[in-house]
């Protein structure tokens, strides 16, 4: 699924907001599953497998691309 989609289902769970730096990000696809991880580990996963930088601030997530 699209980053996109995938984040929205990461905002109802972790109870989070993910705001994407642009929107060319939000097309990257992911696959797998997600268990018992935090949004730490989650957000850190993502931005190894699609080598973006995030930086989490209380319960805001910004995703942008590395530089």
């Amino acid at each position: 699924e699209t980053l996109k989609d995938l984040a929205v289902k990461l905002e109802r769970k972790y109870d989070v907001k993910i705001h994407f730096e642009n929107k060319e990000i939000q097309n990257f696809k992911f696959t797998g599953a997600l268990e018992n991880e935090t949004i730490e580990q989650v957000i850190e996963a993502i931005g190894m497998a699609a080598n973006i930088d995030y930086k989490i601030e209380e319960r805001d997530i910004w995703i942008k691309n590395k530089n």
